[in-house]
């Protein structure tokens, strides 16, 4: 899957994708700038990035937390990099 075409898949999952110096950055697009931040998953391998972002996804959707996204931050128990 090329960048762009994750960018557009996460960012209809309410998400957001950057890539800089090899390393990708997803992150909640809701909240403030600090909670973002506090929330955003840091990965050196795309597909990591997509699966992490499904995997929230249907976590909170499986919880019923659909009004909540974000609340857990992603790096617990994904192997994040930060």
């Amino acid at each position: 899957m090329t960048i762009k075409n994750a960018k557009a898949m996460l960012r209809a999952l309410g998400y957001t994708l950057s890539h800089r110096d090899g390393e990708f950055r997803a992150a909640p697009m809701d909240g403030t700038p600090e909670t973002r931040e506090a929330r955003a998953y840091y990965t050196d391998d795309l597909d990591d990035a997509i699966a992490t972002v499904r995997f929230e996804v249907s976590r909170k959707a499986a919880m019923g937390l659909s009004g909540m996204v974000g609340t857990v931050p992603m790096s617990t128990g994904m192997g994040a990099t930060a």
